[in-house]
């Protein structure tokens, strides 16, 4: 049997919860999570400093209107808070979408701001983020709600 419980299509994953089934790629069993990856970069999850799941983009990336105002003022310097607005997708042509639907074994990465203006346990972040010698990042070690 395969070892790798992965099936990439895109920039969705399907993950096995049992990893003694298989499964075809036209098929998504109730055995599987769906993760789709919603943010302009591939992610990569690394354990033990290993690899162990890429997930690439999908081709869709999560995005939020947001405003500035001006709430106040500290010494001379305006205090501002960022108010959220609509949600919804972007392609690479600049064609928006909606966000697609909860659904249950699916999973969406995206941004922290979308995540914290969305507010759906099914919007995840990346966590325990590792860095290079240069400090970029590589991969992550989790993902997060927010």
């Amino acid at each position: 049997m395969n070892e790798n419980k992965n099936n990439r299509v895109g920039g969705i994953t399907l993950m096995h919860k049992d990893s003694r089934k298989d499964f075809t790629k036209d098929s998504t069993p109730e055995s599987c999570v769906k993760i789709v990856n919603l943010t302009p970069h591939a992610i990569t999850v690394l354990k033990n400093g290993e690899e162990i799941a890429v997930y690439k983009a999908s081709g869709y990336i999560a995005r939020c209107e947001s405003d500035t105002v001006v709430v106040g003022e500290i010494a001379g310097i305006p205090l501002t808070k960022t108010e959220f607005g609509e949600l919804y997708l972007i392609d690479r042509d600049k064609f928006r979408y909606e966000l697609p639907a909860q659904q249950d074994g699916t999973f969406y990465i995206v941004s922290a701001l979308v995540a914290r203006a969305a507010g759906r346990e099914d919007f995840v972040i990346v966590n325990d983020t590792v860095r290079d010698n240069d400090g970029r990042i590589i991969g992550c070690q989790s993902f997060a709600r927010v």
